[in-house]
């Protein structure tokens, strides 16, 4: 890893990787990182592939770390995007490699979590049988409770975790974290790098959840059984703070070594 660094909290720099084309979301996602790491959205440099696919990926060098969150935007089908359709994918794969090559820290989660895969030779597979829609208890591996992200967690908490693709398996290199009854990997670490990749939402509570869901569901969700099924949702999810200490640890012990 990395050495430690020697920075102060508000002397960060993290380049964040956004593929949200709303503009709500983008804030709120956006907003939410900022809280969960208790850092101010000035201190993010936001490239956001959708407005500019062809981002000089060479920024990354004066950023102290990466992250990157989900997407409502990708093909529901498709398990690797088309660059001829998606022509940011290229980029977003090579920054996601240099990163895990370079030990640069690392913190992505949902669609971030599958471009990694993509980009470290992972692969992805579709699998409604065994979807996550909502809330679950996710549970962490021996390796997970030895690394420093978990410290002062529990070996089971609750996340948010929405996803119908999912990973086949693990990256070369990389060691399994945490994994839930539904999904055998829910997070992963590149081996002995401060590279970290999350199926699930670290980065939002029941508060974000609520909100996001309130906007999808007049937006797109048409069918009564699904306004239902996300009506409960909202009605029942639970505060997740486990999870959510994940993007605090992640500043405190990966990057600034505390």
């Amino acid at each position: 890893m990395n050495p430690i660094n020697k920075k102060e909290r508000n002397d960060l720099r993290i380049f964040y990787m956004q593929m949200r084309k709303d503009k709500a979301t983008q804030e709120e996602e956006l907003a939410g990182f900022a809280r969960m790491m208790d850092l101010t959205k000035e201190q993010f440099l936001v490239w956001n592939v959708f407005e500019q696919p062809f981002f000089d990926v060479g920024q990354i060098n004066a950023c102290d770390a990466l992250i990157a969150g989900g997407s409502s935007d990708d093909p529901e089908k498709a398990t690797i995007l088309d660059p001829n359709e998606y022509p940011w994918i290229a980029n977003a794969k090579k920054l996601v490699r240099h990163c895990f090559e370079q030990s640069v820290p690392t913190f992505v989660s949902c669609m971030g979590f599958l471009v990694s895969l993509e980009a470290l030779e992972g692969r992805i597979i579709l699998d409604k049988e065994h979807m996550e829609e909502g809330y679950y208890p996710t549970h962490l591996t021996d390796a997970a409770r030895r690394d420093p992200l978990f410290r002062g967690l529990p070996p089971s908490f609750m996340v948010i975790s929405f996803h119908k693709k999912r990973a086949d398996g693990l990256p070369p290199g990389c060691v399994l974290l945490a994994y839930s009854d539904l999904c055998p990997v829910h997070a992963f670490q590149g081996v002995g790098k401060p590279f970290y990749a999350f199926q699930f939402h670290p980065e939002l509570d029941r508060t974000d959840l609520i909100s996001k869901l309130e906007r999808y569901i007049t937006r797109y969700f048409d069918d009564e059984k699904s306004k239902n099924v996300l009506q409960h949702i909202i009605d029942t999810c639970p505060e997740t703070p486990e999870s959510n200490k994940l993007a605090r640890n992640f500043i405190d012990f990966v990057v600034l070594g505390k």
